[in-house]
């Protein structure tokens, strides 16, 4: 007796096999997308709250999607949360700041403002929002010591000039963050992506 095969069946081969050819079509003929453009990253430090939050219970501190293409034809823009190397080392992990300075500017911190060419910066009003210590945040400080690490802002008062691919990191918490203020700016080829939207918990579920 001839084997029945239900058409459900067939029709779930034929989808697994058109999803595994488009995947491989994309592989081979745009190798920088792949099939995965999102990472995940578990926020485990204070430098971002309250922004991003990190509980003493690791199980519910927030979660980020992130979009590993996002400055494949873009550059970062003042404001965005992007994914970095860890001490400016990817073997030490990633972690997520806000870019605060662009290239060619000149940066300073003013407790508790963010300045750029000589101007506090208030857009996106975020900024603001962190320099006027309102809704939580505590405004930026200058850098000092944290743990190991020294400051490499070398300009009196905090000043540094960013160069022709250079960007300006810094934590929203900038009392307990590891930032630009302490390893110094970060080129553009060493950002791999864009943070998207915390994915958990649940209730904080939010683009960024």
């Amino acid at each position: 007796m001839a084997a029945i095969i239900h058409p459900s069946l067939t029709r779930c081969t034929s989808l697994v096999f058109v999803a595994v050819l488009i995947g491989t079509v994309l592989t081979v003929y745009d190798p920088w997308s792949c099939l995965v453009t999102f990472g995940a990253a578990s926020v485990s430090s204070m430098s971002m709250q309250p922004t991003l939050i990190t509980r003493d219970n690791k199980l519910i501190n927030d979660r980020v999607a992130w979009l590993k293409n996002a400055y494949r034809n873009d550059s970062p823009r003042r404001g965005d949360i992007v994914v970095v190397p860890s001490n400016g080392s990817p073997i030490h992990g990633l972690h997520l700041r806000r870019v605060a300075g662009l290239p060619c500017e000149t940066i300073r911190v003013d407790p508790p403002w963010l300045i750029a060419n000589g101007c506090a910066v208030s857009d996106p009003p975020l900024f603001q929002a962190i320099s006027q210590c309102s809704n939580g945040y505590t405004g930026f400080t200058p850098p000092g010591s944290y743990g190991n690490n020294s400051s490499n802002v070398t300009c009196s008062p905090y000043e540094v000039k960013l160069g022709s691919n250079g960007y300006f990191l810094l934590g929203d918490n900038s009392a307990h963050a590891l930032d630009s203020r302490y390893y110094g700016p970060v080129q553009r080829g060493s950002i791999p992506g864009r943070a998207k939207c915390i994915v958990w918990p649940i209730n904080r579920i939010c683009d960024l």
